[in-house]
């Protein structure tokens, strides 16, 4: 989703991921970890599918919330990695905490 947000489109590895996901709430869905309890896959593969479609659609929507939410802390990680190639735990921890130094400043500690 963050791919969708800031370029427009998903690369093949976010949609790789993307199935991934839904591989493994297909299992949780099957093993009795949702509101269904434990289902046989044969027996209700409508209510599987719904199910699926539920808990992805509701992980899509509060996924997106939280890319929305902290936009501007995305992009100032993006610009620290364009510009230094990587992000030290510490400048991170800033970052996320509104607190974000410059680029030089976490250099030199």
């Amino acid at each position: 989703l963050a791919e969708d947000e800031f370029l427009g489109n998903r690369s093949t590895g976010a949609q790789n991921d993307f199935q991934k996901a839904i591989s493994l709430t297909k299992k949780i869905i099957l093993n009795g970890l949702s509101e269904l309890g434990i289902m046989d896959e044969e027996l209700n593969k409508k209510e599987l599918k719904t199910e699926l479609n539920k808990i992805i659609k509701k992980l899509e929507t509060d996924t997106a919330i939280l890319i929305q939410n902290n936009k501007q802390k995305i992009t100032d990680a993006f610009d620290i990695l364009i510009d230094q190639e990587s992000i030290d735990g510490e400048q991170f921890r800033r970052l996320l905490h509104n607190n974000k130094k410059s680029n030089t400043d976490s250099k030199s500690e």
